[in-house]
């Protein structure tokens, strides 16, 4: 599971004894997605994901680009995410309070911001894989994640740990 998560949030982890209290059980993590301090990247598949983040403003909000909409294969309901001056994304077991290497850093203003992910099929491209099946350097992430300032009153985020719904 990858996730965006806030630092300040995640002081009291400093071991695997401390994370494993913290994170080891999906009820844990929802307590720190309903605290807005943990937006999760999660279709439960093992791999290397590219991920993109794209912060707005309210009289400038982030949005898919016309190539992003015509491959999107599915978006989350809205997660709320809670900044303190930063985002980090990496994957849930190198959070702690002293972010090592394979964690990204962001600066975000303070605010709340509502977090949609958006799952991408880039592979779905024509020409955007290379002969072994990887991406070429022009294919479009994984993941887009748009922040975007929370505005008036938005009460039903998701809270759940696996981003998005499961086909019926």
């Amino acid at each position: 599971m990858l996730a965006i998560w806030n630092k300040s949030h995640f002081g009291q982890i400093g071991d695997y004894e401390s994370w494993e209290r913290a994170l080891l059980e999906d009820e844990d993590i929802v307590t720190h997605i309903k605290a807005g301090a943990f937006v999760p990247i999660n279709i439960r598949s093992d791999g290397a994901f590219a991920c993109e983040i794209r912060c707005g403003a309210a009289n400038d909000p982030a949005d898919l680009t016309s190539r992003e909409r015509q491959y999107l294969v599915v978006a989350s309901e809205p997660y709320l995410f809670r900044s303190d001056g930063e985002l980090l994304i990496s994957g849930i077991e190198r959070i702690e309070n002293a972010p090592g290497d394979g964690v990204g850093k962001l600066r975000l203003p303070d605010g709340e911001y509502t977090t949609m992910v958006h799952l991408v099929g880039w592979d779905d491209e024509p020409g955007m894989k290379e002969e072994d099946g990887k991406p070429m350097p022009t294919a479009l992430p994984d993941f887009v994640l748009l922040l975007n300032p929370v505005v008036g009153q938005q009460v039903n985020f998701r809270k759940k740990v696996d981003t998005f719904e499961k086909p019926a």
